[in-house]
């Protein structure tokens, strides 16, 4: 983590095939992680998140790739995201691509949150005891992606804020 931390803005950091086991992993700053290959590149998270959100959590623009992110949940099946993607405010995350990459385990597969123009691409999310993707005060696109059932029986989960009023919503 304090390596990534280190990392200029704008760098891509690739990583080797093999088996990162983490712990969790905090992305602050601007940049592109990307594997070698989703069957061979994969980052071990478990319940031992960031600030109680999740395993992976991305607070800056850039983009993930060509990875697999296994998040042991097995203490706490419901608790924590194996990949969240979170600004502090709608657009100061913009663009943010997560592509080719495979996510199992976590309470929400993948939690996209305040960020403009999120692009979901070639993605894998299975194993998650609640939503596989969820989606709070964001524009996301989603594309050419398997999403098996979540636990909570829904794929994608919507929620949003209309004159200061929260309204969830899913899509099957």
């Amino acid at each position: 983590n304090d390596f990534i931390a280190s990392l200029p803005t704008g760098t891509t950091l690739i990583l080797d095939d093999g088996i990162y086991d983490l712990g969790h992993l905090e992305i602050a700053n601007e940049i592109n992680l990307k594997g070698t290959s989703v069957d061979n590149t994969i980052i071990k998270v478990n319940s031992d998140p960031i600030s109680g959100q999740a395993g992976v959590y991305v607070k800056a623009n850039g983009s993930i790739s060509n990875l697999s992110i296994h998040m042991d949940n097995s203490s706490n099946p419901t608790a924590f995201d194996a990949l969240k993607v979170s600004g502090n405010t709608y657009g100061s995350i913009t663009d943010y691509k997560i592509s080719n990459i495979e996510v199992i385990g976590g309470k929400n597969g993948i939690n996209v949150h305040g960020v403009r123009n999120a692009i979901i691409d070639g993605v894998t999310v299975c194993y998650a005891t609640g939503n596989l993707v969820s989606v709070a005060s964001s524009t996301v696109t989603i594309s050419n992606s398997n999403l098996a059932l979540g636990g909570w029986n829904r794929v994608i989960a919507i929620a949003y804020k209309y004159n200061d009023v929260s309204y969830p919503t899913s899509a099957k």
